[in-house]
This record gives structure tokens, sequence and C-alpha cells, in this order.
């Protein structure tokens, strides 16, 4: 799994980590904007570039994080365009005709609280050729007195981390009609989130700066763990565990009824259903009373009938579906995980915040 650890001012960070990855940045760029383009096939040839660059000047308004992207992009001699294709794939889809041809791919999030401990945790699934471009991230922002260790991808601001105040941010992606190209970019509201230093103030963070497209989120501190969803024009909360004894999950597909509305159908994952099922059975079946950070691990991410039915091997098709990585938290502990591919490929590494 690669490792990079940055500091200093958001040019800096962003210079470090362009002129690091610069050869494997240009290779995910060009899977995929290829990928991209398929989802655009009978748009206009300048589509998906009018989209990613209405997402850049989003951005903008963020200086910070534009200044990391901008030198991110600079550092590894691409277009803003091409990165942001990079960082906001998953919701450019969105912006595409409609895709008939639905794909198993989507991530599953859980999160607990017992007596003993707060845990949360999930798997990020994407297409397989993602997979090898997994980065394990440590940031030290000058200026800032929160220091967070994300998961991401080569180029990309984050996808899920934790920081230093113990505040973690998860993700789903969802497919939804309601979107807006003038949202800011799923992976740069991640980090946004990762700077709270309560997850209630996390939330707060979603609820004003919505993403372009639809996703659930769970952010969690060790006194709470609070899922999200969002459209790219609404945002209403789904679950708040702030007892022992609470528990939630997410997988890929609206549970409030509002929101609901503005799904796409036809994008939905195939999988969705069943992997929520399989969560739901356990949770009616198992108790969690005492689970500790193993147990987390192993029912829902190495053995037994929530794991098997949530994580994806490699497939056949190197774009195909698969567990490209996840991230496990201990908020009582302070302790996490990291993981590429999927937990069984024991290619982890264990940090603590």
């Amino acid at each position: 799994m690669l490792q990079i650890k940055l500091s200093g001012d958001a040019k800096s960070i962003g210079h470090q980590h362009g002129e690091t990855f610069r050869n494997q940045i240009h290779q995910l760029a060009d899977i995929r904007r290829g990928l991209a383009r398929g989802f655009f096939w009978n748009s206009s040839e300048t589509a998906l570039e009018t989209y990613a660059l209405a997402h850049v000047e989003s951005l903008r308004k963020h200086p910070d994080l534009f200044t990391e992207f901008y030198a991110i992009a600079t550092a590894a001699n691409l277009s803003l365009v091409d990165l942001m294709i990079l960082n906001n794939y998953t919701d450019l889809r969105d912006f595409s005709v409609v895709d008939k041809s639905r794909k198993n791919d989507g991530c599953s999030v859980i999160g607990l609280r017992n007596a003993h401990r707060t845990l949360v945790g999930q798997t990020w699934d994407m297409h397989a050729s993602a997979t090898p471009f997994t980065v394990y991230m440590e940031l030290d922002e000058a200026g800032s007195d929160t220091q967070i260790k994300a998961l991401t991808l080569t180029g990309c601001l984050g996808l899920a981390g934790v920081n230093s105040h113990g505040v973690s941010a998860m993700i789903n992606n969802m497919h939804c009609l309601e979107v807006n190209p003038a949202g800011l970019a799923w992976n740069a509201l991640v980090r946004k989130v990762l700077r709270a230093k309560t997850a209630a103030e996390g939330v707060r963070t979603i609820e004003t700066n919505l993403p372009c497209s639809g996703h659930s989120y769970v952010v969690s501190d060790k006194e709470a763990v609070i899922n999200v969803e969002t459209t790219g024009l609404q945002v209403l909360t789904t679950a708040r565990i702030t007892a022992p004894g609470g528990h939630t999950f997410h997988t890929n597909h609206y549970l409030n009824n509002e929101l609901r509305k503005q799904e796409n159908m036809e994008r939905q994952s195939k999988t969705t259903h069943q992997r929520y099922h399989a969560l739901e059975t356990y949770f009616k079946t198992q108790s969690f009373a005492d689970m500790t950070l193993a147990d987390f691990e192993r029912d829902f991410f190495s053995v037994g009938a929530a794991a098997d039915t949530i994580c994806m091997p490699a497939p056949l098709d190197p774009h195909g579906p698969m567990t490209s990585g996840g991230l496990i938290i201990d908020h009582t502990e302070r302790k996490g995980l990291a993981f590429q591919g999927i937990y069984n490929d024991k290619n982890h590494l264990r940090f603590e915040f």
C-alpha cells in the first residue's frame, strides 16, 4: 500500500503530493478519463470537460483546498480538468446520459456504540483498476491544530479518514437525479469534514457545503455516530447514535423517503440491497454488546456472512467492481486500520490518532 506524509502550507502539501506520485496520477487520470467518457457516449465531445471545469470553479471558492489541488496538478504536470475527473469521477457520472448497465460497485459503512467502545468502518468499492493507486496519507497542515490520517488515491484530496480530535468521516456513493454543477467535489468535502473538532461540527460542514451529487456520510467521534444522506441540493440525517447499544449501516441506496424520490434507479448498484440485507441480518441475530476492534474486523471485513457479502474480491474484468480498500476506526482506543484490496489480502497499515 502506498504511503505519504505531507506537511506545510497548502501549496507545499499539494506540490509534495503531485511530485511524489506524478506517474501514478497520470496513469489513474488516463483510466478515469477513459471510463468517464463511457458515460457520456451520446453527449457532446466536451460535455465531460465542461462539467469537470464547473467543479474546478466551485473548488476555487475554498481557497486552501483549491491551492492544494492546483499544486498537485502543477507538480504532476496534469491539467486541472483531468485532475478533477480523477477526483470527482463518481459524481461526474451522474451528469451524463442514462447508463442502463448497472454495476456492482459501491461502498458499505458500519458504525456502532456499545458500553465499551465506538467503532466505524467502511469498504471502498471501486473499479478494480483503481486498487493499485490506493494511498494511506498523513496530513499536517500549517496553521492548523488538526492532523489528518486518510485513505485516498494518488492525486485525490481524500476518500475517508480520521483526525487528531477523534472525528472520522466515512462515505457511500449514491446516484441521484438532483445534481448540482456548482456543488463541491465530494473528496474536498471529506477534507473539510476532517477539520471538525466534533462529529456534530462535521455534519454542519456537510449541511453548508453540499456535494455535486448523491452521497451518504457517516461522521463519528467517541460520543456519536451520525449518518446523513445528500443529493446535490438537499441533506437529511438518517441516524444519530449517541447512546451505547446503537448501530447504523449504509450501502448504496437512499433510506430517507424524501431523498429516495431523487434516486436514479437505473444506476442503483445491483448489490446494494444484498449488502444491506446481510448487515441487517447480522444486527438482528448477533449481539455487539462486547464487540472489540478485532471482532469488528473479523465479522464485517474478514469472515462470516456479513463480510462475505460486503467484501468483493478482484474480478476478471480489469475495470470491474471490487473492494479496492477500506478504513476501520476504533474511536475509544484511538486506533485505526487502512487496507488495500480486500481485508483478507492482509495489505494492512495500522495507526494511532
